[in-house]
């Protein structure tokens, strides 16, 4: 006779009494483990800001660099909004 115990981190444990062995057999024990008592506290000591609070201007700048390798069909510049954020 035996006993079969399973436990994890952030579970109950199990505990299975009375697991008859015999030679030369298979015995299969299938174990649920219960969600246990959890206490995880988490703490935040940086914060940076997703966005611009201060101001709701939006808009923005492109380089002549990325005006000549921005590859615009026609030549027109109106396609270039696209890359501005709205």
């Amino acid at each position: 006779m035996y006993k079969v115990r399973a436990e994890a981190k952030g579970f109950k444990s199990v505990e299975r009494p009375n697991i008859e062995l015999q030679v030369a057999t298979d015995v299969r024990i299938d174990l649920v483990l219960p969600p246990g008592n959890v206490a995880e506290t988490v703490t935040v000591t940086e914060e940076t800001p997703m966005l611009n609070t201060t101001s709701a201007t939006l808009g923005g700048t492109l380089s002549n660099k990325e005006i000549n390798d921005l590859p615009l069909n026609g030549r027109n510049y109106e396609n270039l909004y696209n890359c501005v954020p709205v």
